[in-house]
């Protein structure tokens, strides 16, 4: 950083004129010293008798970058948490998040957001000696419509190895839970998750499912709590 700093001492009593000596790379005998870099300083002060007096001087650097983000996108959907970050300074600095609402922890570096509706939220770090540095991030929210097509099961798919349509996933941005049951037409249950990014490949205990139509169960808790449910068919394609 550039050392473009700058410290003054304002001695009382004695008796004047005083004189100065800083212990910087430059000895400098003025007042103020100019042209410092962030660090610790002392100066001694002489009056005309001779009577001196020494005291500390920390100068710290005011360029220092913050950089505040959302984590992944600002934009979220209604009832969804999000991580905001701001960036974790090396020291003794303390973080205030506004508006709390929302917010998990708005004393942390990061935190948990859950806004109900679109929020600009400031964060102002303070270190040790009172400096403060501030900025802000805004979440959009988009509202929830928990229903199709923002919730699409297909309804076949192709398992037979060629890298296309292998695997069936129900697809949705809205999605918070998910229960989603697959039966055979005997209505053994052959595939089970609680995750969307888990497939049905096509299989049952480690071996191919002949081709055929199968029933599903699907329910879907959307980030706004609202419910939704479906029953159909899925053909399995070789």
């Amino acid at each position: 950083s550039a050392c473009i700093g700058k410290a003054w001492s304002n001695p009382t009593g004695g008796t004047p004129p005083y004189s100065w000596q800083w212990n910087d790379a430059s000895n400098q005998t003025t007042n103020p010293a100019t042209q410092l870099c962030d660090g610790t300083y002392i100066v001694e002060v002489k009056d005309a008798n001779n009577c001196s007096l020494t005291d500390t001087v920390v100068l710290i650097d005011s360029s220092i970058y913050i950089n505040f983000h959302a984590w992944d996108s600002d934009t979220i959907y209604e009832g969804q948490t999000v991580q905001i970050h701001s960036t974790q300074l090396n020291g003794n600095y303390s973080y205030l998040w506004t508006p709390a609402t929302g917010l998990e922890n708005p004393t942390s570096s990061t935190t948990n957001a859950s806004p109900t509706q679109t929020t600009t939220y400031y964060v102002e770090v303070s270190d040790e000696w009172g400096c403060t540095w501030r900025d802000s991030l805004t979440l959009w929210i988009i509202d929830v419509i928990c229903d199709e097509p923002y919730i699409y099961v297909p309804n076949a798919f192709t398992p037979n190895g060629d890298g296309v349509n292998d695997i069936l996933y129900i697809e949705s941005n809205v999605a918070y839970e998910v229960d989603f049951l697959i039966y055979d037409r005997w209505g053994e249950l052959v595939f089970a998750t609680t995750n969307l990014d888990n497939g049905w490949d096509g299989t049952y205990r480690g071996q191919k499912v002949d081709p055929g139509v199968f029933v599903y169960h699907l329910v879907i808790t959307c980030y706004n709590k609202e419910i939704f449910r479906k029953k159909g068919n899925i053909t399995v394609i070789r």
